[in-house]
C-alpha cells in the first residue's frame, strides 16, 4: 500500500484534516520519514502527544529524541509563534518562515520541512478571517522552493462550512491517508494570481464566509 507522502513534492502547501490525536502524530511521523537526510523539520504544536508508540515500522519515541538532539527536528509552540504577545503576526509569518528556513540553511540544511497545527484557531475564533487570508498568500509570497507545509486542522474544532474553506487555500488536502491535488489551485497559481501580502489587510469571500 503506498504512502500519502508518495505525492507530496517539495514546496508543497497541504492541508491535514484530522479527527483524533493519534492521526495527527501519524502524520508527522509520515513526514519524518520522508524528509530528506539533508532537511531540518519544524513542528508548532501545542498539543504534541507524548504517547508515541511504534507504528508502521517507525522506532517512533527513539527517532524523535534522536532527531531533536541532533537538532534535526525542533518542537516549537504553536499559538505563541503565530500570535507573540496574542496578535497574529498576519504577512509577517511569511518573514519568519523565509527566516526559519534561512537559520536552517546556516545550519548546512538544504531544505525545510515545517508542520503547523491550528488548534488554537478554534478558541481565538476572530483570528480566523486573518488566519485564513495568511493561508490564501502562501502559495503567492515567493518563499524557497525547498520550505514544504503541512498545516494540521482538527476537524472537531471547526464546522464542516470552515473546513471546506480551508482547502480551498491549500494546494493539497491530506485526510484518512490519502492526498489529493487541488486542480483548480493550481490552474490559479499557475496562471499568476495577482496576490501581495498587502492583500492580507483586504476582506476576502472565503474570509468572511469562514466565519459563518
Amino acid at each position: 500500500m503506498n504512502n500519502w507522502t508518495d505525492g507530496l513534492r517539495r514546496g508543497d502547501h497541504a492541508i491535514h484534516v484530522y479527527q483524533t490525536d493519534s492521526e495527527r502524530d501519524k502524520a508527522v511521523l509520515d513526514l519524518i520519514a520522508w524528509r530528506r537526510h539533508d532537511e531540518k523539520l519544524i513542528c508548532l504544536s501545542d498539543k504534541w502527544s507524548r504517547s508515541f508508540k511504534a507504528d508502521d515500522g517507525f522506532p517512533a519515541i527513539g527517532h524523535l529524541k534522536s532527531d531533536i538532539k541532533d537538532g534535526r527536528m525542533e518542537l516549537r509552540p504553536s499559538y505563541s509563534s503565530y500570535c507573540p504577545g496574542g496578535n497574529f503576526r498576519g504577512p509577517g509569518m511569511y518573514r519568519l518562515w523565509e527566516k526559519t528556513y534561512d537559520d536552517a540553511i546556516d545550519q548546512g540544511y538544504n531544505g525545510l520541512v515545517a508542520v503547523g497545527d491550528t488548534s488554537w484557531l478554534g478558541v481565538h475564533k476572530s483570528i480566523l478571517p486573518s488566519f485564513m487570508r495568511y493561508e490564501q498568500g502562501i502559495d503567492f509570497a515567493r518563499l524557497p522552493r525547498d520550505l514544504t507545509i503541512l498545516c494540521q486542522y482538527d476537524k472537531r474544532l471547526f464546522t464542516s462550512e470552515q473546513i471546506r474553506l480551508a482547502e480551498q487555500v491549500h494546494q493539497l488536502r491530506l485526510s484518512a491517508g490519502r492526498l489529493d491535488r487541488n486542480h483548480w489551485f493550481i490552474l490559479r497559481r499557475t496562471a499568476g494570481a495577482d496576490f501581495s501580502p498587502e492583500s492580507l489587510k483586504r476582506p476576502s469571500v472565503i474570509s468572511e464566509s469562514f466565519m459563518k
